[in-house]
């Protein structure tokens, strides 16, 4: 089965995106081999791409541009939200200082994201 209509196409890169299952299990649901699976998200995550910054629905992704972003939209109420990332641990001794947290647990990077209602911007 190849994607014949938009909405198939759209079903198939947003199910890709949210999902993101194995491109194998994915050929598998759409009834396609893997590699035609791949040419697909390839195609349609590029044409998501521009169709979400011609919408201006982009995150910044770098944070030191956050302050020019925050300004530029109306004023709004953001929160905070976070969640934590397995990180390899780093071989230097200070770096691992920086990182440890007293926990014998696996290393971990934390990631923040700061958002209002409406669309939120990452800020890692």
């Amino acid at each position: 089965m190849t994607l014949v209509t938009i909405e198939e196409k759209l079903l198939f890169i947003l199910y890709y995106v949210k999902v993101y299952p194995l491109q194998a299990i994915l050929a598998f649901e759409f009834g396609m081999v893997q590699s035609t699976a791949n040419a697909w998200i390839h195609m349609l995550s590029e044409v998501l791409q521009k169709a979400l910054d011609h919408g201006g629905y982009l995150p910044e992704r770098d944070p030191k541009q956050l302050k020019t972003v925050l300004e530029s939209e109306a004023e709004s109420t953001y929160g905070i939200d976070g969640t934590e990332r397995p990180r390899q641990r780093p071989r230097d001794p200070e770096k691992q200082q920086h990182y440890y947290s007293g926990k014998k647990k696996r290393t971990r990077s934390r990631i923040s994201l700061l958002g209002d209602s409406i669309r939120a911007k990452s800020i890692t």
